[in-house]
This record gives C-alpha cells, sequence and structure tokens, in this order.
C-alpha cells in the first residue's frame, strides 16, 4: 500500500509538471499572439495616417480647383497649388484648424528625423482626429508630408524633373509628388510608413 501511496504521489507531480509546461506554453504563445496583434493594428493605424496625409494634399488641390482664379489681379484667387508650398519649401505638418474646420499645412525647414527629434511632427488625439494640434491628447505617431513639385520640363531640378526643398521648377508646374512618411514608437525600435502619390493639374 505504501509504495501503490508513493507512486501516486509522483504520478500527481508529474501531471502537474505536465500541465504547468502546457500552460507556460499557451500564456507564452497568448502573449505573443497579443504583441503581435497589436503591432498589426499600430502599423494599419499608421498606413491610415499616410494615406489620410496624401488625401489633405489632395483636397487641397481641389478646393484649389473649386475656388478657381478668375481675376488673378484681385484678392482671393487661388491657383491649383495655392497652399501646397511656402516659398522653396515643401515638408509640412498637416494640421486641423478646428475653428475653421479645414485641414492646413504647417511648413517646417527641417528633415522628417529632426522634426521627429523637436516633436513638431507629433500627432495628438483631439475631437475624434489624429493632428498636430498639441492641444489635444499625445501619441506614439508622428507624420510629416512632402509636397514636391513635379515640373513640365524633365530635365528639371536635377535632371529627373522633381524639385526638394530649395529648389523650383524652371519650367511649368505640372503637378505634385506627394510623399506622406509615419513614424511611431514600437517598444525599443521605431516602426515606419511612408507612402507616395503624384497628383496633376488636370484643368
Amino acid at each position: 500500500m505504501k509504495a501503490n501511496g508513493g507512486q501516486t504521489l509522483v504520478e500527481a507531480i508529474v501531471a502537474i509538471a505536465i500541465i504547468g509546461v502546457a500552460l507556460l506554453g499557451f500564456l507564452s504563445q497568448s502573449t505573443h499572439n497579443y504583441s503581435a496583434s497589436n503591432q498589426s493594428l499600430r502599423r494599419n493605424l499608421a498606413l491610415n495616417l499616410a494615406r489620410e496625409g496624401i488625401e489633405v494634399v489632395r483636397h487641397i488641390r481641389d478646393s484649389n480647383w473649386l475656388a478657381g482664379c478668375p481675376d488673378p489681379d484681385k484678392a482671393g484667387c487661388y491657383y491649383w497649388n495655392t497652399g501646397l508650398s511656402e516659398g522653396e519649401e515643401y515638408r509640412a505638418v498637416p494640421v486641423f484648424n478646428v475653428g475653421e474646420k479645414k485641414w492646413e499645412l504647417n511648413f517646417l525647414k527641417k528633415s522628417f528625423d529632426k522634426c521627429v527629434q523637436s516633436n513638431e511632427c507629433a500627432l495628438y488625439k483631439l475631437n475624434g482626429l489624429m493632428t498636430a494640434d498639441a492641444s489635444g491628447e499625445p501619441t506614439d505617431f508622428y507624420r510629416q508630408v512632402e509636397i514636391l513639385p513635379i515640373c513640365e520640363d524633365a530635365d528639371d531640378c536635377g535632371g529627373d524633373g522633381v524639385c526638394q526643398s530649395g529648389d523650383h521648377c524652371g519650367t511649368k508646374q505640372i503637378g505634385l509628388d506627394v510623399i506622406s512618411k509615419v513614424r511611431w514608437k514600437e517598444r525599443e525600435n521605431w516602426g515606419n510608413v511612408v507612402l507616395e502619390d503624384k497628383l496633376f493639374n488636370w484643368r
């Protein structure tokens, strides 16, 4: 009887150890799945923010078309690319103007890396939107758009017809090469998304 009792105790300990190992594996897999799911959600959010950056530029171009320019000598005249650059500076942060309920571009004379370091590209939650208005709740995301002029002459601006900040088309500007960049903190690393689209003056 004593031998049987000892054997039962050993079997119980072995069974508990097996269950413990199984639970540990399950919990480890669950943690990994949660982490992967969270990373996927944040990447999808970053992709949507990058798409939104391009759509902000598209909306401003389309609004300029609707406003029109019937008389260039009068105030309130909008060309198709009005507000899509500041002199020869093409790097900007989209900001939603709550008072006027419209998107605007805040042009900054700095690269995306420097913009992230200075926190000027940081995104905040405000009224259900993610925008660069610092009066909102801080997030881990940063965004900048580059709105590079596309020239009629393909030899302009270094020979590819697309100008970088500090340069301009020597001929007529026919479009925009829009590059929307989003970065977010992912534990000890950074996640990055870059989307690009070309918009033209079809009118």
